[in-house]
Formats: C-alpha cells, sequence, structure tokens
C-alpha cells in the first residue's frame, strides 16, 4: 500500500512535470509532508505558490480515504491554467 509521503512525491513529480516549477525541499519536508502525514483533521488544502497554476493553486485531500487533487481560484481559471488542472487531476487520480 502507497503512504501518504509516496503519494505526495509522486503527486509533486506530476505537478512539476506539468508546470515545470517544483516545491523547495524545505518546504516539502517541513510543511507539507507533516501537515499531511500528522495533521488528522480533514480537508487539506496546501497553496502551492506556483505561478503556473495561479495565484490560489492548492493541493488538496478531502478525506483520509480521497486521492489527490489540485484546484485554483475561479479567477485564475483563464489561458492555459484549466486544462493544466485536468491534465494534472487526471492523473493524480490515476494514483489512487
Amino acid at each position: 500500500m502507497t503512504t501518504i509521503a509516496e503519494k505526495i512525491d509522486q503527486a509533486l513529480e506530476i505537478i512539476a512535470e506539468e508546470t515545470g516549477d517544483r516545491l523547495s525541499e524545505l518546504d516539502i519536508q517541513h510543511s507539507l509532508k507533516p501537515y499531511f502525514e500528522t495533521d488528522t483533521s480533514m480537508p487539506k488544502e496546501y497553496r502551492l505558490g506556483n505561478p503556473a497554476l495561479g495565484f490560489g493553486g492548492k493541493l488538496r485531500r478531502s478525506s483520509q480515504n480521497s486521492h489527490l487533487y489540485v484546484s485554483a481560484y475561479s479567477e485564475d481559471m483563464k489561458g492555459d491554467i484549466p486544462e493544466r488542472l485536468n491534465r494534472i487531476n487526471a492523473r493524480l487520480k490515476e494514483l489512487g
């Protein structure tokens, strides 16, 4: 069974491939992963700060049994952002 930490690694790789931008290792190890791994409250959302996803691009998880997905604010849904989000989320859904 894949752990949430492994899923996050896979998700971040997909996001990087689709956007050309990566979170810093410091953010991943000291903020994102601890938040998703140890905080049991749901839903989860983590602002990615990725310009290719608009100002409000977030990595989300709605429950312990749900897959990860990425969303953006409605005002950021212009240009190629909607298509990029669709590609990312299709790939994330395959991770389970």
